[in-house]
């Protein structure tokens, strides 16, 4: 079997607050308005991106996204320390999927004792993505709001090489000129 290589993005109007000001679900004309388009994947611009499932993944605030770890085997699991982020296209005010573009994201750390790369490449990780400015104290935090910089944590997931779950959050900071920084 193999591994569906598809990336696919849905527009779907705003929803809007309903007479007594309170936020619902979206409506059913709102839904059948949504529109599906079929993205360009990674492979066929980034060299290193492989199909994968049990992905972890993260809205950006300005509509892109990111793709964290995953099995890229459909028979074994063979885990990549590896991200990738996509970053809309159009330029500003005029948000475009279909124009956007694929990129790398430095998603690589040091390795332990037994040579293996940290992190870990992992299934079912839960990634978030936390934007310049939010609050959370410390010096570290009050760095990162200086800088203007996101930061990627990742919690959890499974690992196969040691294999493990993992309860252990991860965090990478993306400096200015990195993906995702739109």
């Amino acid at each position: 079997r193999d591994i569906l290589d598809e990336v696919w993005w849905c527009d779907v109007p705003s929803y809007s607050s309903n007479a007594s000001g309170e936020y619902g679900t979206v409506g059913a004309a709102a839904a059948a308005a949504a529109v599906w388009q079929r993205l360009e994947t990674p492979g066929s611009s980034c060299p290193g991106w492989q199909p994968r499932f049990h992905f972890a993944a993260a809205a950006h605030p300005s509509g892109g996204f990111l793709v964290y770890g995953g099995n890229v085997s459909p028979g074994l699991l063979r885990l990549p320390v590896d991200g990738w982020v996509y970053e809309l296209g159009g330029g500003e005010g005029n948000p475009s999927p279909a124009e956007g573009r694929w990129a790398p994201l430095p998603a690589r750390g040091d390795f332990d004792e037994e040579g293996q790369e940290l992190p870990y490449g992992r299934v079912h990780a839960t990634v978030v993505l936390v934007p310049p400015g939010e609050p959370g104290g410390g010096r570290q935090e009050r760095n990162h709001q200086q800088a203007g910089n996101f930061r990627l944590l990742c919690f959890g997931g499974e690992s196969t090489r040691p294999y493990m779950y993992h309860a252990s959050v991860w965090q990478l900071e993306l400096e200015q000129g990195q993906p995702m920084l739109f």
